[in-house]
């Protein structure tokens, strides 16, 4: 899960930022430097238009071990506090994907 989190966030960044941060290479690093350490996640549907579409509400923490360089876990902290104003996932524009952060940053392990 945190590399489709992770995609969403880098995708819109790069679309929007004056600066690019990378692509596949990069989100294959990040889905190995971070985990999804907890989740609490409940499946909703949300009717838009004429039919419904599946999401998900809840509480997920990411945590970056301690192997990782310091560069690119700054880099995934840069997109966990960018979520907060690009939204998570698909259909963002239509009000779905709120994302809010809890604490600061993602923890090392």
């Amino acid at each position: 899960m945190p590399s489709s989190m992770f995609r969403s966030w880098l995708d819109r960044w790069n679309d929007f930022a004056p600066v690019y941060l990378g692509s596949n290479e990069l989100i294959a690093y990040l889905n190995q430097a971070v985990i999804l350490k907890h989740h609490k996640i409940q499946t909703r549907s949300l009717q838009l238009h004429k039919g419904y579409v599946s999401g998900f509400i809840g509480d997920v923490s990411l945590q970056v071990f301690n192997s990782a360089d310091e560069l690119l876990a700054n880099v995934a902290n840069l997109l966990v506090h960018y979520s907060e104003f690009a939204g998570t996932g698909m259909k963002t524009r239509l009000g779905m994907g709120q994302t809010r952060m809890k604490s600061a940053a993602i923890a090392n392990q």
